[in-house]
């Protein structure tokens, strides 16, 4: 493989688990950290391969909430990959983390582990919508987290945001963006909350707002981020410029990737491998599930990804890929989205426009069998 590609470590420890959080995870108080490291590194020595090591340009470390390891396990865990794979000099390092786990020690732990970038979970910087969404920082402790990371010049960072709650209004949602956009971060992740199976959200019941009220809320984000010189590329991802999240568009543009830890998937020549979502299945790794989808399914995922970037994808490059054209394959389901002005061809590129975005879940069940 001689382009970079990413890699993606699934970390799922968490002190206490959110409500609404749909991702594999347990309890700190469940596992055993030491057996959990020693079967993630025998998993990455797998693609040990000293005659051509496969290029990363990208690492991502999520869960979970990585920053819960001891920092001699984060740095056993990159260690092995630098030694198994080859890195790019400026490989986006990427490590998610709570505001409660922020400090100058683990900084600097994170720094000698070769860590550049942070996204950060702050969620919401008011206190009664963290508490309904189960976290455990205050705002207090936020804005403490915050002012010690914006003195590290080495990291740049990302700030989640939870919106679209059964509380949120305009006001709620214009206070989070100005506090987070106080200091300046380089990357900011608004996303919609959404009610996941088998969550205790789901098992309350617990009701979003209605679709006129999000979009309301939506094009409102999109403005006021836009506004402030924040491009926005993905439906829920704003960057300063040249801080777009390289990892995430791999993710976005359908390219290649590995995932190591349990849960965690790969799609790499044409195909995909999910490792088991257990940990005791996951340490002893007895199997892992691959699957060869078709080639009818691979042109769904290409489009079902792409769709989500602001820029869209080139036709040519779907056409090339799949030896189809785009506009002949989707053009009977396709044609009241482009006839009302939903999608658009814009220099060869397929988009959703600015009023698209807001149905796009909608449009992208067109594509699904």
């Amino acid at each position: 493989m001689s382009y970079p590609i990413g890699l993606y470590v699934h970390i799922p420890v968490c002190s206490s688990l959110c409500p609404y959080c749909g991702f594999f995870k347990i309890k700190q108080s469940q596992w055993n950290e030491d057996e959990f490291v020693s079967a993630c590194i025998h998993e990455i020595k797998r693609y040990k391969n000293s005659r051509s090591p496969i290029a990363l340009d990208s690492i991502f470390w999520g869960g979970g909430t990585p920053t819960c390891l001891k920092k001699e396990s984060l740095k056993l865990i990159m260690d092995e990959i630098y030694q198994t794979f080859n890195p790019t000099p400026n490989c986006e390092n990427t490590i998610e983390a709570n505001p409660e786990t922020i400090n100058d020690d683990l900084l600097t732990t994170l720094k000698e582990a070769r860590f550049n970038r942070i996204s950060i979970g702050i969620q919401s910087f008011i206190d009664d919508e963290l508490l309904f969404l189960g976290r455990k920082h205050t705002r207090q402790k936020i804005h403490s987290a915050l002012a010690t990371l914006k003195e590290q010049s080495h990291f740049t960072y990302n700030i989640d945001l939870i919106v679209g709650l059964p509380m949120s209004t305009i006001q709620t949602i214009q206070h989070n963006l100005d506090q987070a956009l106080n200091y300046t971060p380089h990357h900011i992740s608004p996303y919609f909350l959404t009610i996941e199976p088998n969550t205790p959200f789901a098992k309350q019941q617990i009701s979003l707002p209605q679709s006129d009220s999000a979009r309301h809320q939506y094009d409102f984000i999109k403005k006021y981020l836009t506004h402030r010189r924040y491009i926005h590329y993905e439906v829920s991802a704003f960057s300063l410029a040249s801080h777009q999240c390289r990892h995430n568009l791999k993710y976005w543009s359908h390219n290649e990737w590995i995932g190591i830890g349990p849960s965690a998937y790969s799609f790499k020549n044409k195909q995909y491998q999910t490792n088991p979502s257990n940990i005791h299945h996951y340490l002893e790794m007895s199997h892992v599930d691959i699957d060869r989808p078709s080639h009818s399914t691979l042109k769904l995922d290409f489009i079902i990804a792409n769709l989500r970037r602001i820029q869209g994808f080139d036709l040519s490059v779907y056409n090339n890929l799949f030896q189809s054209c785009f506009l002949t394959d989707f053009k009977d389901q396709l044609r009241p989205y482009f006839q009302n002005g939903f999608l658009k061809v814009d220099n060869n590129f397929v988009s959703t426009t600015t009023k698209g975005l807001v149905i796009l879940n909608e449009i992208l069940l067109e594509f699904v069998p």
